[in-house]
C-alpha cells in the first residue's frame, strides 16, 4: 500500500503502481512483459483523464511493459477483487482506531493479517502531487495507446514504445460471457444505438484503488 500525504492525482496513482512494480512485481514476475490493471471508472484513475494515460505511458516506457487497463463500469467498484481480498481486511483491522497521524495510518495498514496468510506492506509517500496538471491534445496523440475492440473507451493497452502493443485476446469463455452481458444490457428499442463507451468489455484482473493505493 502506498499512503500519500498530498492530493490523490493520476500521478500519485501511477507512482503507486510504479512502487509496487519495483518493490514486488518485478521480483515475483521477472519474465513479465505485460501488466493488467483493473481500475474504478472514476477517481484519479478515471478513463477520462489524460494525465492517467500519459503517466501510464511513461511507466510503460520505463519498464518495457505493455500495460493493459480495464475499467469497471460506473457503480461497480465492488466487483474489483482487491476490495474483498485487501481493503476490507484493512478496514476491519483499524476499525475504532483514531487515525491521528500518517504513522498511525501506515502502521495500522501494515499490521493487517488474516488466518489465510494475508500480509500487507505499507509505506509513506511524501512526494507532492499538485492539482491542475494538464496534458495537451498533441501529446495525447503521440501516446502509444491502442483501444480494445470492446468498450475501447474503458479498455486499452499502452505499449512501451511507439509500435502497437500486442493486445491480449479473449478466450472463448470470456467472449461468451461478454456477449451474454452485452445481450442483458441491450437498450430498449426506442433508444439510440449505444455509444462507444457502452460496448461490452472482456478482460479482467487485479488492480488498484482507494486514496492509499495498492497495485
Amino acid at each position: 500500500m502506498n499512503v500519500g500525504v498530498d492530493h490523490d492525482t493520476s500521478a500519485f496513482a501511477v507512482e503507486s503502481i510504479r512502487r509496487w512494480w519495483r518493490g514486488r512485481g518485478s521480483l515475483d514476475y521477472p519474465n513479465a512483459n505485460r501488466l493488467l490493471i483493473t481500475a474504478d471508472c472514476g477517481g484519479s484513475n478515471s478513463y477520462r483523464y489524460r494525465l492517467w494515460k500519459a503517466e501510464l505511458a511513461d511507466f510503460a516506457a520505463e519498464t518495457g511493459l505493455a500495460v493493459t487497463v480495464c475499467h469497471f463500469p460506473p457503480g461497480t467498484s465492488k466487483w474489483n477483487k482487491i476490495e474483498h481480498r485487501l481493503f476490507s481486511h484493512i478496514t476491519m483491522n483499524w476499525r475504532g482506531r483514531p487515525l491521528t497521524s500518517h504513522e498511525v495510518v501506515v502502521n495500522s495498514i501494515a499490521a493487517t493479517r488474516t488466518r489465510t496468510g494475508l500480509t500487507v506492506a505499507a509505506e509513506l509517500d511524501t512526494n507532492a502531487y499538485p492539482l491542475g496538471v494538464s496534458v495537451s491534445a498533441e501529446r495525447m496523440s503521440m501516446l502509444p495507446i491502442v483501444p480494445h475492440i470492446e468498450r475501447g473507451a474503458w479498455n486499452n493497452t499502452i505499449g512501451p514504445a511507439d509500435d502497437n502493443p500486442h493486445l491480449p485476446l479473449c478466450d472463448d469463455r470470456a467472449r461468451i460471457r461478454s456477449e451474454s452481458l452485452h445481450a442483458l444490457a441491450d437498450p430498449p428499442a426506442d433508444r439510440d444505438e449505444p455509444r462507444e463507451a457502452e460496448r461490452a468489455g472482456c478482460v479482467f484482473g487485479l488492480g488498484s484503488g482507494g486514496p492509499g493505493r495498492a497495485a
